[in-house]
C-alpha cells in the first residue's frame, strides 16, 4: 500500500522570484533526508510537496522530515474521489483511530467547481464525528486539525499534521564555515546557520597534546549530531599547538585570548576560501565573556576578509542552553573534555582591546609560516548519521 505526505512550504511561499529555485533545492533536501527509504516518490504541486511512500515506513519517514528546514507542516494524507459522502467516511475512519480529543475541520477548496462550500463540507465532517465519537469541537485551539483540500480532480484527508523546521532550505544561502567548539554555542550557532539556508563546512582547533583524544571525539560526535540538518558535514581539525605556543611566548598575557582567536580566524579564512565557504560563522554571544565584548570582537573581525556571522549574539546563555537540548547537543557539550579555548584561556584577558594594541603585539613574533603549516597539516574528516570517517591524515 501506497501513502502520502503532503508537505507545505514555509518561507518559500514568500519568495515569488526565487520560488523555483528555493523548491528545487527543498525537493532535492527531501529527497536525500529520505534516501534510505524504498520507492520514495518527491512530487512537487505548485507551492507544495507531495511524498508517495511504502506505508510500513511512515513513521521514520514522518520522523526524518523533522531535520529538513523549509517545511512549515507536514500531513500524512488519504487521496479519495471528489465526492463528500467519501470525504466525511474517511475523516470519520481516521477520527476514529486517534485518542479523544478536541478538532476542528479546515477545508481548502481550489475547486470552484465542487458542489459544496468549504463551510457545508466542514458541518459534514464534523457532524459525523460528532455523532460517532467522542471528539469535541474547539474552534480556537484544536488539538487535531482535520484537513479537508478539494483539488481539480480529487480530494485529500488528514487528521495528522506535524509541524515543520520552517526556515530556509539549507544551500538555498550558500555555503558557510562554522568554528566548531565542544561548547553549547557553536553547534546551535550551526544549526541557526542552517534554518537560514547555510550549508557549512566545520573547523575545529584542536591542542595536541593540552586536550585530548576525548575532546576531539566530542567535538566530532557534537558535528555528527548537527549533520542530520544537512545531511553531512565536513569537519577541518587544525593542529594549533605551535600557533598557541607562540603567543604565550610572545604576547602579554591580557591578550592571549584576543590574539588567538585573530590566529583562528586567520586560519579559517584560507580553509573556508579554499572550500568555497563564503563567509564565518561563530557562537559569540555579546558580553558572555572577555572575548566576547564590542572591542574584542571588532578587533577580531579586523584581521577576517570574510563576513563572521554571529547566529547567538543576542541569545542570553539559558536560551542558547534550550536551543542545545531541542537538538541534543546538550549532553555532550556537558562532557568534562576542555578545548583549546578553556584550557589556554588567561587569568586576567582583557575586555576592551584595541585593533592597534593587537597589531602591535602580534609584530613580536612572524606567525604566518605556523598559520601555514598548520593549514597544510590539517586534517579532514567527513561525518553524517552513519559514521565519522578520516579522509584527510
Amino acid at each position: 500500500m501506497r501513502n502520502k505526505i503532503l508537505c507545505r512550504l514555509g518561507e518559500v511561499s514568500t519568495k515569488i522570484g526565487n520560488r523555483n529555485e528555493f523548491i528545487k533545492i527543498l525537493k532535492k533536501n527531501v529527497q536525500v533526508t529520505l534516501r534510505d527509504f524504498d520507492n520514495i516518490v518527491v512530487d512537487r504541486s505548485f507551492d507544495r510537496m507531495i511524498i508517495s511512500y511504502d506505508a510500513k515506513d511512515q513513521e521514520p519517514i514522518v520522523d526524518a522530515l523533522q531535520h529538513v528546514f523549509g517545511l512549515s507542516s507536514y500531513s500524512v494524507i488519504e487521496v479519495v474521489p471528489l465526492d463528500l459522502d467519501v470525504i466525511v467516511d474517511t475523516a470519520l475512519k481516521q477520527m476514529q483511530t486517534q485518542p479523544t480529543a478536541t478538532f476542528k475541520v479546515f477545508t481548502k477548496r481550489s475547486n470552484k467547481n465542487f458542489p459544496f462550500i468549504s463551510d457545508q463540507i466542514n458541518r459534514a465532517v464534523a457532524g459525523a464525528i460528532l455523532k460517532a465519537t467522542d471528539h469535541t469541537v474547539d474552534v480556537h485551539h484544536p488539538e487535531i486539525p482535520v484537513r479537508v483540500e478539494i483539488k481539480q480532480n480529487e480530494a485529500y484527508v488528514s487528521v495528522q499534521t506535524y509541524p515543520g523546521l520552517k526556515g530556509m532550505p539549507v544551500r538555498m544561502a550558500g555555503r558557510g564555515a562554522l568554528l566548531l567548539s565542544g561548547g553549547f554555542d557553536s553547534p546551535v550557532a550551526g544549526y541557526l546557520a542552517n534554518k537560514r539556508g547555510l550549508e557549512y563546512i566545520a573547523i575545529h582547533f584542536e591542542t595536541m597534546p593540552y586536550t585530548s583524544l576525548q575532546a576531539l571525539d566530542k567535538v566530532l560526535k557534537l558535528a555528527q549530531k548537527i549533520s542530520v540538518y544537512q545531511n553531512q558535514t565536513h569537519v577541518h581539525v587544525v593542529p594549533f599547538t605551535m600557533v598557541q605556543l607562540a603567543i604565550n611566548q610572545h604576547v602579554p598575557e591580557s591578550y592571549r585570548i584576543t590574539i588567538m582567536r585573530r590566529m583562528m580566524v586567520r586560519i579559517a579564512n584560507m580553509i573556508a576560501k579554499a572550500n568555497r565557504a563564503r563567509v564565518l560563522i561563530s557562537g559569540e554571544s555579546l558580553g558572555q565573556v572577555a572575548s566576547q565584548t564590542i572591542s574584542s570582537l571588532e578587533t577580531i573581525n579586523a584581521v577576517s576578509s570574510q563576513l563572521i556571522l554571529r547566529p547567538v549574539i543576542t541569545y542570553d546563555k539559558m536560551e542558547i542552553i534550550e536551543l542545545a537540548r531541542s537538538i541534543d547537543t546538550y549532553d555532550l557539550s556537558t562532557l568534562p573534555y576542555d578545548d583549546c579555548c578553556t584550557v589556554f584561556t588567561p587569568k586576567h584577558p582583557t575586555t576592551n582591546p584595541s585593533i592597534a594594541k593587537a597589531t602591535k603585539y602580534e609584530s613580536f613574533h612572524d606567525f604566518e609560516p605556523l598559520l601555514q603549516t598548520a593549514v597544510v597539516e590539517t586534517k579532514k574528516y567527513i561525518v553524517n548519521k552513519e559514521g565519522i570517517t578520516l579522509v584527510k591524515e
